[in-house]
């Protein structure tokens, strides 16, 4: 059986139910077939492991690894956790495998943020880590640090009435003269200590997966909207845990030359690059920075709270015009 999906403009094909997307019907083509049942014993390891995180588990491993494998040509994922995937050097297919106590869930993690990430930039799409809501039939994302508050700043966002658009990954496609931002999938991923903040305690929330404590707050029903159809991208606000520390915030526009130093480092932890993704993102990233404004969100995110913080950016989108750097 085969199952269908749509998500950060791809088409997917998958053996197995992915947790977390919607099923999606309308085409019989295709841009990436995902295989969840094993990576293919032909598959080769060619050369070293090189390391893509500086962070590192209990027993001092780098949290992900990557080789070039052969049989298929392409690239090799390991986790700490012993979760791999294989990649084929155009994008177009994704083998993936785990194993227990570990879970489709907990596989659906990595797929659904850094691994469909990089896909997105081996088929030549600006992808950036960052957050992004709907206000007024706009997208917003949101950039920073692991810890930032990015996917927080989403949820109190939707309990105001936004609509989220993607937890993880901002994909954007040319259209028109404009970017337009791809959805995700219909979840926010949080961590216990922003579910009770936003909710009033953790157990509110479902768990991501029986092995993780992350939460997640559902799109598909209740209260909280989900936009399914590709947006405009009308401003991108960095956030920063540099902020005063009493519960104030700034929000200022960036200049562009450090609007694009900002968005370039915040998006090149973990990757792989050759001299040519490095050159195209850059010349991508120099594109966005000219038609779309960039901001830097300062504040003391552990002294603010959410509603505040969200309270911030909406009255701040309500006087922003393109471009806004100074």
């Amino acid at each position: 059986m085969t199952f269908r999906y749509a998500v950060y403009g791809l088409s997917i094909y998958a053996d197995s139910a992915i947790p977390g997307l919607f099923p999606h019907q309308e085409s019989d083509s295709h841009d990436v077939t995902i295989h969840l049942r094993g990576v293919p014993d032909s598959a080769k390891i060619d050369g070293e492991f090189e390391q893509l995180s500086e962070a590192v588990d209990d027993n001092g491993q780098s949290l992900v690894r990557a080789a070039r494998s052969s049989d298929p040509s392409g690239l090799y994922f390991r986790y700490s956790d012993d979760t791999a995937f294989l990649i084929n050097d155009s994008g177009s297919e994704i083998w993936a495998e785990w194993r227990p106590p570990l879970t489709l869930e907990d596989t659906a993690t990595y797929l659904l943020g850094p691994i469909l990430g990089f896909v997105l930039r081996l088929r030549g799409v600006l992808s950036l880590h960052a957050s992004v809501i709907e206000v007024d039939g706009q997208a917003l994302g949101f950039m920073g640090a692991a810890g930032a508050g990015k996917s927080t700043l989403a949820a109190a966002l939707a309990q105001k009435g936004a609509a989220v658009m993607s937890d993880d990954i901002l994909a954007l496609e040319l259209g028109q003269g404009e970017l337009f931002a791809q959805p995700g999938y219909p979840r926010l991923r949080l961590w216990p200590d922003s579910a009770k903040a936003l909710f009033g305690t953790a157990n509110a929330l479902p768990k991501l997966t029986p092995n993780w404590d992350k939460r997640y707050l559902p799109l598909d029903a209740g209260p909280f909207r989900f936009q399914s159809k590709p947006i405009r991208l009308s401003a991108i606000y960095v956030l920063g845990n540099d902020g005063p520390a009493q519960a104030l915030t700034s929000v200022e526009p960036m200049k562009a030359r450090d609007a694009m130093i900002a968005l370039l480092q915040e998006n090149a932890q973990g990757m792989l690059w050759s001299n040519g993704d490095r050159a195209r993102e850059f010349a991508q990233i120099a594109e966005l920075v000219k038609g779309v404004p960039v901001k830097r969100l300062c504040a003391d995110v552990k002294a603010i709270l959410p509603a505040d913080l969200a309270d911030a950016i909406l009255e701040d989108f309500g006087t922003t015009e393109a471009p806004a750097h100074v």
